[in-house]
């Protein structure tokens, strides 16, 4: 989808762990930078370096990684089989993963990147700060039992 992509300069980078023999990740050089697996700790400079987190998994069921992402602001694109949100704003979902699909999504993006931003209640709803509020309304429900 990188090499294909018309009139968009894009710098991508691959990060996580990478299962594949690497002389095939040589034909990605100059279109990506592979970045391998890195501590979960240097995730987060990884999400603020981007504009856009592309995460077109074939199978997922819930991927942490988009909630991760989403937490920071940065807006989403990936497959329904990676459990995105739902309803959430800030993504865009694939139903079929295809190399068209790709492009398709980060043109759009491209064409609109404030509008593909996710709003400030998207972060509230899926933030540490909602986590600890839904544990905290939890706890009470419980108690007042």
């Amino acid at each position: 989808a990188l090499r294909t992509l018309q009139g968009i300069s894009v710098d991508a980078r691959i990060v996580g762990p990478l299962k594949c023999d690497r002389t095939v990740l040589k034909q990605y050089e100059g279109v990506a930078d592979i970045i391998g697996a890195i501590p979960r700790s240097a995730m987060e400079k990884q999400y603020h370096w981007a504009d856009v987190f592309v995460f077109p998994s074939l199978f997922e069921g819930s991927a942490t990684v988009l909630y991760e992402a989403l937490s920071t602001g940065l807006p989403v694109i990936c497959s329904a089989a990676s459990g995105p949100p739902p309803a959430t704003s800030g993504v865009q979902v694939m139903q079929d993963v295809s190399v068209e699909n790709i492009i398709t999504a980060i043109e759009r993006f491209c064409d609109n990147p404030v509008g593909s931003m996710p709003e400030r209640f998207v972060l509230e709803e899926i933030g540490l700060c909602a986590y600890s509020r839904n544990i905290i309304q939890v706890i009470s429900s419980l108690s007042n039992e």
